[in-house]
């Protein structure tokens, strides 16, 4: 590594979560400087339910993935924001002169007058194959689509929301059964790595590193609640995969007649076919059964979520 990186100062945007955490240590990793964490509060709803137990714990397990604390206990500046573009983070940023800025799961698109500070300019990771799934919550996406496959890029940062050229991308496979919290797990290793690589890269060639700009692609909007209706058509395979993935951003749900059932688990039976498909709907568990097997649906309870999250969150940190 040239004597250039050691001198390369960064800023970082993100906000407390196993992504932001894994790509900001993989950026305190590299010979440049971190300068500056700008840290996202977090949004109003999840700010009202900090007095139940279960987000209690929550919280506690995240404290190892925030930013504002790795950054503390670096003895590196951090700012904690609710907003982004306004003079006082501008200034803050300004007048700490950074070179480079990176970006891993920032709420708040940032605008011309913020980008314009960094001497390089800015990336940002995403996570999907651009041009693919832009906009937030690619993972939701990703498993509403029924894809096998997602990624993560590194993406210059331009005028628009992930549309700037592309640095590096990676895919990553999305075995049948896999759960949100696995799928963010591969993400955060893969996302740290390639952000780290990127951030040696442009330290040595400035923003003249080699890059492919964005053709076609689209934008999703923010998950809705209505975006997790299962579609029974699907088969029992794929109705299975979404259930498990996209429980961390939506609750999936089967309507029934009159009846809206939730669900956050799913097995699969492949041998236990039916030439047509039907729903049994019991106390706990729902069945599908359709022409590629059967699947078991049910809702986890408040205690097993609990200690699934923990042990996601605790993998994360290892």
């Amino acid at each position: 590594m040239s004597s250039d990186a050691a001198k390369t100062r960064v800023i970082f945007f993100g906000m407390a979560g196993a992504l932001p955490a894994a790509s900001l240590r993989a950026i305190l990793d590299t010979p440049a400087e971190v300068v500056g964490v700008v840290c996202a509060e977090p949004r109003a709803p999840a700010a009202r339910r900090r007095g139940s137990p279960l987000a209690w714990l929550r919280a506690l397990a995240l404290r190892g993935n925030d930013p504002a604390r790795m950054a503390k206990s670096r003895r590196v500046d951090c700012l904690r924001v609710r907003e982004a573009n306004v003079p006082e983070v501008i200034h803050w940023v300004r007048d700490r002169a950074p070179d480079l800025m990176c970006i891993t799961t920032f709420p708040h698109l940032l605008g011309p007058e913020l980008l314009s500070v960094p001497r390089i300019g800015a990336v940002n990771l995403h996570t999907s194959l651009l041009p693919r799934y832009r906009g937030p919550s690619p993972l939701f996406w990703i498993a509403r689509a029924g894809d096998s496959e997602g990624g993560v890029t590194v993406h210059w940062v331009d005028a628009g929301e992930d549309t700037g050229d592309i640095l590096l991308q990676e895919p990553l496979p999305i075995p049948d059964g896999m759960t949100s919290e696995e799928l963010q797990r591969g993400v955060a290793e893969v996302g740290s790595r390639l952000m780290q690589d990127a951030v040696e890269r442009i330290a040595v060639c400035g923003n003249s590193i080699p890059s492919q700009p964005q053709s076609g692609g689209h934008r999703n909007p923010r998950p809705r609640p209505e975006d997790a209706q299962i579609d029974t058509a699907w088969g029992a395979r794929r109705v299975y995969n979404f259930v498990r993935l996209a429980r961390k951003w939506q609750m999936p749900y089967l309507i029934n007649g009159d009846t809206r059932c939730h669900f956050d688990d799913a097995l699969w039976l492949p041998e236990r076919r039916s030439q047509e498909t039907a729903i049994q709907v019991g106390r706990r568990r729902t069945t599908l059964m359709a022409r590629d097997g059967t699947v078991v649906l049910w809702k986890r309870g408040r205690f097993t979520k609990a200690l699934d999250d923990l042990r996601a969150l605790r993998g994360w940190r290892q």
